[in-house]
């Protein structure tokens, strides 16, 4: 079925059946002949909350900054791919913009815009991901890509994500830390994170929000709770809390 899009004040008509015949083939050149010759962006929801823990009101502004300081530091050789989000589709389009921004700095060649394409296949074959602080950038951390955070985010700590300006990581990311990377997230699981789904009911939990009560009392520093792991009530952790996770056991 067709879906209505916001873009510019407008509504446009789309398929997914369009969108796919137009990214054919693009995941299998950019894992490929491009592996590790794009930095990827991944969007957030127009109206995501995380959008208030940054500097940016809003989408837009954040891609009209990122494609501003990829024509000018980038290699001439490497991509930037934006990526849709999934649950943003209907509401919003940022091609216009692009083609627009494609157009004023020069680089119209090198801009993807995708929608469907396999996220975890795309950070594993990226040079470097750009996010907000979307939740993207963990799983980036995950698979070994370098992130850089331009908004606040609980994971942009020194050593998992890049400390240099945007500028500089465009040149040249840093590798990620995998030690400090694994206490982090050992953290999250043990310390600071409730096992909960927006989207389904864990098994074996009979709350109406899927929420086990039991796991809001406070954890110890040894308890661990497996799984599938949510990101609500997440504060900014401090570098000196990850860096005390890492001497853990």
């Amino acid at each position: 079925m067709p879906f209505a899009r916001r873009t510019s004040g407008s509504v446009v008509r789309c398929s997914r059946a369009a969108t796919g015949l137009a990214e054919r083939g693009v995941l299998e050149r950019l894992s490929g002949e491009c592996s590790g010759r794009y930095f990827l962006v991944p969007l957030q929801v127009y109206l995501d909350a995380q959008l208030e823990h940054s500097r940016f009101a809003g989408i837009e502004q954040f891609i009209e900054e990122v494609v501003a300081a990829f024509a000018t530091h980038a290699p001439p050789d490497v991509l930037l791919v934006v990526k849709q989000h999934p649950h943003d589709r209907p509401y919003s389009d940022y091609r216009s913009l692009l083609d627009s921004l494609g157009a004023r700095h020069g680089c119209s060649e090198r801009l993807i815009y995708v929608h469907d394409l396999h996220l975890p296949t795309l950070l594993k074959h990226t040079r470097g991901v750009i996010t907000i602080n979307s939740t993207v950038g963990l799983s980036a951390l995950l698979h070994g890509a370098p992130v850089k955070v331009l908004g606040r985010a609980i994971y942009d700590v020194p050593g998992l994500t890049s400390s240099r300006s945007l500028a500089e990581f465009l040149q040249g990311p840093e590798p990620v830390d995998v030690e400090l990377f694994e206490a982090f997230v050992r953290y999250l699981r043990e310390s600071n994170q409730i096992n909960g789904s927006f989207y389904r009911r864990l098994p074996g939990v009979g709350t109406t929000c899927g929420l086990d009560a039991a796991a809001f009392a406070p954890l110890g520093p040894t308890s661990s709770r497996g799984g599938e792991t949510g990101t609500a009530g997440t504060a900014n952790v401090a570098p000196d809390l990850a860096a005390q996770g890492r001497r853990g056991p």
